[in-house]
């Protein structure tokens, strides 16, 4: 109330087009982010905007930047990412004009725009922009500064969504080892970045290493929470993703019912946290023949995704794409397919059409087609999601080669012999160059392919 007396009393005296009026509505948009207000919040900051830009904008280009950059974070936590991108592109744009910028802030505006077009899916002009942050702050910070660290750490996640789990490891550890001399060996940084470094090396195969990292993380948050804190059961989930990988199934299992345990009682049984905790319990049943078991835990998971979080949150089609596969692993064509589509809906909605999951359950969806005897349909929609992998993916990723080779089963099918085989030997070539020579594609490919 203060605030908007003094507004107002500035407007009266200055003007509605004075920086000093635009620095008030600033501060009152900041009042309105602590109060989680950001529909405000996002008010003001427009409204403080447009003073900004009314102004010879050439002597506040500084002041501009970070108003547009506040205005793209505050879109950024409403959902509206590509509003965000918007105001961020200008802010950066603006700094460039400048005879000598706020290095940082440049490095800032580079960092939040990764993390948009990472979580839009837009992996390359992630890339571009963190990289372009990670030189600004080495350059002005120096190598060992944890906001460097906190780049590279967003880099290491795209890199690892990009399936470049290599280059993701070498950049998990390199912010692993800052942390452990800026925030300390115990630390809650060191250990969540034990804990993202231990998946990616699992992605790599290299599991006890993953394993050994996971339980360094569990032991630094059970020392820092107590054992039946949250943290620790996410930690737990994901030490046991790593065992189910390695094939120890039954100890993963135990420590998925600890998380999901301690997750119902800090929690609640519905929360989304503890279902993808039940989804993951379902897929280690899976893996162990136990449909019955696991089909009743995705169905659960589904049902408290689309109750708390709505029937188009990505979350949902996670247990839909696994509740999908269990069906058409059972040979339940009918049921799996239409799961399959409202899955390609959600994902589509979310992530546009040139996306790696839209590219994959277009493949998983083709294979159901076609293992339903819907051949045409199915040679269709696997060549939509083969066309997606090659665009956004590397010549040799293990996806292509999954695609192929559902395209050669797809051509058999049909009649198309020749074709296939020259396809499927395209597949074997890719997935025998990106895998391990004993993974289950590689293996199965050189069964049907090999000869």
């Amino acid at each position: 109330r203060i605030l908007k007396e003094e507004l107002e009393k500035r407007k009266s005296v200055l003007g509605d087009e004075s920086v000093e009026v635009a620095k008030i509505l600033k501060t009152i948009a900041n009042l309105k982010l602590k109060q989680d207000d950001l529909e405000d919040a996002a008010a003001f900051m427009l409204e403080s905007l447009e003073i900004y830009r009314l102004v010879d904008y050439r002597t506040v280009r500084d002041e501009l930047s970070e108003e547009l950059l506040f205005l793209g974070d505050i879109y950024a936590s409403l959902g509206e990412k590509r509003k965000a991108l918007k105001f961020l592109k200008e802010g950066l744009e603006t700094l460039k004009e400048t005879v000598e910028p706020k290095l940082e802030l440049i490095a800032k505006i580079n960092h939040d725009m990764g993390e948009l077009h990472r979580s839009l899916g837009e992996y390359e002009e992630a890339v571009t922009h963190l990289t372009q942050s990670v030189e600004v702050r080495k350059r002005i910070m120096g190598p060992l500064h944890p906001l460097l660290a906190d780049t590279i750490s967003s880099l290491a996640f795209t890199y690892g969504d990009m399936g470049k789990m290599g280059e993701s490891a070498d950049c998990h550890n390199f912010a692993l080892q800052v942390y452990r001399n800026t925030h300390g060996k115990n630390s809650e940084k060191v250990a969540s970045t034990l804990n993202n470094l231990a998946m990616c090396l699992s992605d790599l195969g290299a599991y006890n290493e993953a394993l050994a990292f996971s339980e360094e993380s569990v032991n630094i948050r059970e020392n820092r929470f107590g054992a039946g804190h949250n943290v620790v059961a996410s930690t737990l989930n994901n030490k046991a993703c790593i065992l189910r990988a390695m094939g120890r199934l039954e100890e993963a299992e135990m420590d998925y019912l600890a998380a999901i345990m301690i997750g119902e009682r800090t929690l609640g049984r519905a929360h989304p946290d503890v279902a993808l905790r039940r989804n993951n319990l379902a897929e280690v049943y899976m893996s162990m023949h136990m449909n019955e078991k696991a089909e009743r835990l995705l169905r659960e998971a589904v049902k408290h995704w689309s109750e708390e979080l709505g029937p188009d949150h990505p979350r949902v089609g996670i247990g839909l794409n696994n509740l999908a596969v269990l069906l058409g692993d059972e040979g339940r064509y009918e049921e799996a397919i239409p799961l399959q589509r409202q899955l390609l809906n959600i994902d589509r909605a979310e992530y546009g059409q040139l996306n790696v999951f839209v590219a994959r359950d277009l493949n998983n969806l083709g294979r159901y087609l076609r293992k339903n005897d819907q051949l045409n349909e199915a040679e269709d929609v696997i060549r939509k999601g083969l066309k997606i992998r090659q665009e956004i993916l590397p010549a040799n990723h293990q996806h292509i080669g999954s695609s192929l080779d559902n395209l050669a089963h797809c051509l058999l099918a049909k009649g198309e012999k020749e074709l296939a085989f020259k396809t499927g030997k395209k597949a074997l070539a890719i997935l025998t160059a990106s895998l391990r020579e004993d993974h289950d594609w590689v293996v199965q490919a050189k069964e049907h392919w090999g000869g």
